[in-house]
């Protein structure tokens, strides 16, 4: 090693200070100093190993997957038993939307390291993103005998059989992601969506509105609402149709909405209802098409 080499120049140096930048997430700074130090070291050992790999996070970091996993490959070649290294390298290739390899990958990370659960999760994932659903099914049994509150688990089970049409058992999973973690709205959100397709309008509108309450991200806010809207637009279709044949019900709709609706079976949001309340229903009834006859804006 050169001169040039020694002190802060140094390949150990170089390597610790590309480090320091990887954490401070200044990844091309980082990618500068590990560069210099694949250079500079034989092409073989621990410490070549080690620039590759951090090298190869660098660029990911700077989004050039390609080059990551060029650099992954080199670690690889020389710790070949590394299940974290493949790991990282099924995900880089799934990145670049290289499923066979990724899955290969990810396999081989499972076979050297079975413990390793991001790797089982990885292959789960990828069998379900590949259409082989019973072999996901069976990797994700796997993972919740391991971790039975895993959320990832959970989630890729009831994906799975949401893919199989199984709407029963996907409703069961999600309702247990709901209990482990009653904070995050996306798991209502799911919940809602699923009780809407099994038409349990009720459950699902109350989900839905729980998700308005909790907030959140913008789109599944936005995406709750419209779904509100859709429950609460088709039952007022059929409440305005059911109305223009029942004239007691009609009359019923004229004193009280809520106490005739839900009577009938019928769930409306709070703005649901008081938009029904503000329709004139003889005017509703005498037109044309009284199924027609929307919630006004």
């Amino acid at each position: 090693m050169d001169e040039a080499m020694q002190g802060h120049e140094s390949a150990e140096g170089l390597l610790l200070e590309g480090q320091r930048l990887l954490n401070l997430r200044q990844s091309a700074l980082a990618a500068d100093k590990l560069l210099r130090v694949v250079r500079s070291v034989p092409p073989h050992g621990p410490l070549y190993e080690t620039a590759c790999a951090r090298l190869s996070l660098a660029y990911k970091l700077q989004g050039k997957p390609k080059k990551a996993i060029s650099m992954l490959r080199q670690a690889i070649k020389q710790a070949p038993r590394n299940a974290v290294y493949r790991l990282h390298l099924a995900e880089l290739y799934r990145e670049v939307n290289n499923q066979k390899r990724a899955l290969t990958e990810a396999r081989r990370a499972l076979k050297l390291l079975p413990d390793l659960l991001e790797a089982r999760e990885l292959v789960a994932e990828l069998l379900l993103e590949q259409g082989f659903v019973d072999s996901s099914i069976r990797e994700a049994t796997l993972i919740l005998k391991r971790s039975p509150r895993n959320l990832r688990g959970l989630d890729l089970l009831g994906t799975a059989f949401l893919y199989q049409g199984d709407v029963d058992h996907a409703l069961q999973v999600v309702n247990q992601m709901a209990l482990l973690s009653p904070s995050d709205p996306l798991h209502h959100f799911k919940r809602a969506i699923l009780l809407q397709q099994k038409g349990q309008v009720g459950e699902a509108l109350g989900a839905f509105m729980r998700v308005l309450e909790m907030g959140g991200e913008e789109e599944l806010v936005e995406q709750a609402a419209d779904a509100i809207q859709m429950l609460d637009e088709f039952q007022v279709r059929q409440i305005l149709l059911l109305a223009s044949e029942d004239a007691i019900f009609r009359n019923r709709l004229s004193h009280d909405v809520e106490r005739a609706t839900r009577q009938r079976g019928y769930h409306l949001s709070p703005g649901g209802l008081m938009a029904l309340s503000q329709i004139n229903f003889d005017r509703a009834i005498l037109s044309d098409s009284p199924a027609t006859y929307l919630l006004p804006n």
